[in-house]
């Protein structure tokens, strides 16, 4: 056996590397690797070729549909009323009844009269007394005897039993501590015997026809509310009734910068107490808008909002959108044409100015025949 020569074993690997060089030199001369597919050799783009995404749209036309501000809010009362006594006494009789409406005027609680009774009486006769006094120097005045002085001093001192007269009826009369207003009587402080003075809290009266609803409005929709606008009111017994707007707030809450705004709602009978839940639905003009599946919006890094639809040479456009109102079937929205071709499916996989095939579904899911672009 021969022995194996270390130099011939290197010089035959480097022929052999040389061959392998060689033959990668022809291939590539061949174009082999450089060969682009067919439609590249033909001097195309290699996406040319390549299909359009498809999507489903529905085509639709805005409709005319009210601007509506919805909010939460409660029912309040249009005024309370604290009523005082306005003389000091004992209570000898309770006459209205927590709960119940009272009339201005009518009685809700009556004093005992003491002494009044006498002292009226005395004013009375005092004030008798002093016009005779003055009646009597008049006439002497008249006959040329010097007595003006007099005169002067009588009138003072029948003006002066006249205030008390005046003084004393005033007071019999507080002794009937009436209502200053129409009302339901909320609360009653004092019971028969207690002892009063001048000032104490006797009772509260709430007037609630109408009554007022109130809620806080975002600052956006501020600027098109008007004061003497109508609102639909649904209560949270399931009542729902109309009323007015009677105050706008002229500054915002600084915590949520919304602003305060209340309407009056008709209350006649007296079915609706303060503090029900209700919400407020405000019209606030008219606009032009779609009626779309929440589904369908997009969600700006912003918080923008935004829907995407096909124009007629079949591009993707994204239309910014505001809401305008909801319904149970959808959202109203506004800020996209008239006529638009809204994408319902595969709206997550195109992007705006994308070209798109776009098919029509009908009601059942299936393609339009002769929809598709």
């Amino acid at each position: 056996m021969r022995a194996s020569n270390p130099l011939a074993r290197i010089r035959g690997s480097w022929l052999i590397a040389g061959g392998i060089v060689v033959a990668l030199a022809l291939w590539f001369a061949s174009g082999v690797l450089g060969t682009q597919p067919e439609t590249a050799a033909k001097g195309k783009p290699a996406d040319a070729a390549a299909k359009p995404f498809t999507v489903a749209v529905r085509p639709q036309a805005a409709r005319s549909v009210e601007r509506l501000v919805v909010v939460q809010g409660q029912s309040e009362p249009r005024r309370t009323v604290t009523v005082r006594a306005e003389t000091d006494g004992q209570i000898r009789e309770i006459v209205a009844k927590r709960g119940r409406l009272v009339k201005k005027g009518q009685v809700i609680a009556r004093m005992a009269m003491d002494d009044r009774g006498a002292r009226l009486k005395e004013a009375e006769a005092e004030v008798k007394r002093q016009e005779s006094i003055h009646s009597a120097w008049a006439k002497l005045s008249k006959k040329g005897h010097q007595a003006a002085n007099k005169v002067a001093e009588a009138m003072a001192a029948l003006e002066a039993a006249r205030a008390r007269l005046e003084r004393i009826r005033i007071e019999i009369t507080n002794t009937e501590i009436r209502a200053p207003i129409d009302g339901i009587l909320e609360f009653r402080k004092v019971e028969v015997g207690d002892y009063v003075k001048n000032n104490t809290e006797v009772a509260t009266l709430v007037d609630i026809d109408p009554i007022v609803v109130s809620g806080q409005i975002p600052q956006q929709a501020v600027a098109r509310l008007k004061v003497g606008g109508m609102v639909g009111v649904r209560f949270v017994t399931g009542e729902v009734r109309e009323g007015r707007i009677r105050f706008i707030a002229a500054t915002a809450d600084a915590a949520t910068r919304t602003f305060k705004v209340e309407a009056d709602v008709a209350n006649r009978d007296l079915k609706l107490p303060a503090g029900l839940s209700a919400e407020l639905r405000i019209v606030t003009g008219t606009v032009m808008a779609h009626l779309i599946s929440p589904a369908l919006l997009s969600l700006g890094a912003d918080g923008s909002l935004s829907v995407k639809a096909v124009d007629e040479s079949g591009v993707v456009k994204t239309h910014a959108i505001e809401v305008v109102r909801a319904e149970t079937g959808g959202l109203w929205v506004s800020g996209l044409p008239a006529q638009a071709r809204i994408i319902t499916r595969g709206q997550g996989f195109v992007r705006a100015g994308d070209k798109v095939r776009a098919v029509t579904l009908q009601s059942d899911g299936a393609p339009a025949i002769g929809q598709a672009r």
